[in-house]
């Protein structure tokens, strides 16, 4: 089931974050904030096992996050997520670290294309912004 998150969902969302992005995770207030002024939405399971956080304007919806728990990847959730924006949005955008090539390779599948370059962007590199229209 996608459903979308809720300010209760919060301690969960938190447990998935650092899980899914054990070396640089968001912060409990971070994602307070975005659920209270942004959108994110879940995929569950009996449990919650993937989420997006995105923002959506009125000309484009940009992506912030997709998490997956480690166990749970590779079974198109992700790809289930991301076509819930697809299918209501008419321009996305993200950015991906450059190295990520696993992401990178997702993005490009899913029909994003690499429109600029943010040079030393991370600590660990390069930024590429991607655009799907």
């Amino acid at each position: 089931m996608i459903r979308k998150v809720k300010l209760k969902d919060l301690p969960e969302l938190y447990h998935l974050e650092l899980l899914c992005f054990a070396e640089e995770p968001w912060n409990l207030e971070q994602l307070q904030s975005h659920i209270q002024h942004a959108e994110a939405i879940l995929l569950e399971l009996d449990k919650p096992v993937a989420y997006i956080l995105f923002c959506q304007t009125l000309d484009f919806t940009e992506v912030y996050r997709i998490g997956v728990l480690p166990e749970h990847r590779r079974n198109g959730f992700a790809s289930q997520l991301l076509d819930v924006l697809v299918a209501n949005a008419t321009r996305l955008i993200l950015e991906v670290a450059e190295s990520n090539r696993a992401a990178l390779a997702f993005y490009l599948h899913k029909g994003f294309v690499v429109v600029a370059r943010r040079n030393e962007y991370y600590a660990t590199g390069t930024a590429l912004l991607l655009e799907r229209v």
